[in-house]
């Protein structure tokens, strides 16, 4: 089974790695990078949000 994950410290903790390595070979973790606005769709929402609003000063 292959588990891709972002990197939130609950999904690097002892107790994953335990689990995982209770079961090495039917596994593998896959973790996003850390920040990467260009492979999230929902960034480029934003930003095309953001820039559609008027100026406030």
């Amino acid at each position: 089974m292959h588990l891709v994950l972002d990197g939130h410290w609950a999904r690097r903790s002892r107790k994953v790695r335990a689990r995982l390595a209770d079961q090495p070979d039917r596994t593998e973790l896959r973790f996003l990078p850390s920040y990467s606005p260009e492979l999230n769709p929902d960034e480029l929402v934003k930003v095309g949000f953001k820039r559609s609003l008027p100026m406030h000063n």
